[in-house]
């Protein structure tokens, strides 16, 4: 019998990891271990597994089509495109797939400008959600994401370049 993978953290942790193409074997290494860091301490915490849940919940995470109907009427296809992209964050669902958070759209229902920007410097999957929604000292203890709806592209693309480069660490 095939296990369940719709959990399967190394699947998603292999989807969320950063971009190999744009660092050096050594970074990359670094990298991964700081991420697979993260993500077990995060793990510990036990609104992990609340979390994980709410991906299920359209209140919180949408298909493509529904995340497309809010942002302009527009196809899944288009956003799949998006998320192939780097223009949209896509959380990995079920083994399969992908959900997309409501949250990232704006209050007219637009993505924010630079969102692209940071997911091209931190990368797709479950990490750049978290780091977009947790408080960040660099920001005076706004979530990036707020920072980005706010205005404060500039800071925010700073902060996350800061980051990048492993200055959190």
């Amino acid at each position: 019998m095939k296990p369940d993978t719709r959990f399967d953290f190394d699947a998603q942790l292999a989807r969320s990891s950063p971009r190999p193409e744009r660092m050096s074997p050594e970074e990359k290494a670094r990298q991964e271990k700081r991420h697979r860091a993260l993500v077990a301490e995060w793990r510990k915490d036990p609104e992990w597994a609340a979390a994980e849940k709410q991906l299920g919940d359209e209140r919180f995470y949408l298909s493509a089509s529904g995340l497309g109907k809010l942002a302009g009427n527009v196809s899944g296809s288009t956003v799949h495109r998006w998320h192939r992209a780097g223009k949209v964050v896509g959380v990995p669902y079920r083994g399969h797939g992908y959900r997309y958070p409501r949250d990232q759209l704006d209050d007219t229902n637009q993505l924010p400008e630079g969102l692209g920007q940071v997911i091209a410097e931190l990368g797709h999957g479950n990490f750049i959600w978290v780091w977009l929604t947790t408080p960040h000292a660099g920001l005076r203890a706004t979530a990036p994401l707020d920072a980005l709806k706010s205005g404060r592209m500039d800071r925010v693309l700073a902060v996350a370049s800061s980051d990048a480069s492993g200055a959190f660490s």
